[in-house]
């Protein structure tokens, strides 16, 4: 649930920079470089202690790591940082249980959107330059998003704001709360 932690900080640092709007490329990036760090360490040490292995002969190992990974879980971060923000103004009571799901649902999102280039070759007898540049078109497409999350992360922040009854005094966009009954 490394996960878990991880949005839970994202999401941290959005609403406390949520004011000042700066929440984008500098928050989005601090995320992406910070789930590098700690899935190398975390999933690299699991790997050299045998405990957990990739399938598939992946690509681009670092000392039994595949990079392309942390672009997976970069991604995977920053959505369920995003929708956890989204929704903590919005959720109250037994409707806050819905966050157990974030995790799931934002790494879903994340291996569907841009895992499934490397998917493919990983599950066929695909050679390695083949899976070369699908980790190469997953790494791209991760950038790509996250590059599209922080240059959109300050106008929700705002949006997000004002529908709370910040300065534009605008009711919330939808009422949630029936959501957990």
């Amino acid at each position: 649930m490394l996960c878990v932690g991880l949005s839970a900080l994202f999401y941290a640092y959005c609403y406390e920079e949520s004011d000042s709007c700066a929440v984008g490329t500098r928050g989005a990036g601090r995320a992406a470089a910070a789930v590098a760090v700690v899935d190398f360490t975390a999933i690299g040490l699991s790997s050299w202690l045998g405990v957990l292995e990739f399938f598939g002969h992946p690509p681009m190992k670092i000392a039994g790591f595949p990079i392309w990974w942390a672009a997976i879980d970069a991604l995977d971060v920053v959505l369920g940082g995003l929708i956890v923000y989204l929704l903590i103004s919005r959720l109250r009571g037994w409707s806050t249980a819905w966050f157990v799901l974030v995790p799931s649902i934002a790494l879903g999102a994340a291996s569907g959107i841009v895992g499934w280039p490397i998917s493919t070759p990983l599950n066929s007898e695909w050679g390695m330059p083949a899976k070369y540049l699908c980790a190469l078109a997953s790494i791209a497409l991760s950038l790509a998003c996250l590059h599209f999350l922080s240059r959109a992360l300050p106008k929700v922040a705002e949006t997000v704001g004002e529908g709370a009854g910040g300065p534009a005094g605008r009711a919330p966009v939808a009422d949630l709360d029936a959501v957990g009954s």
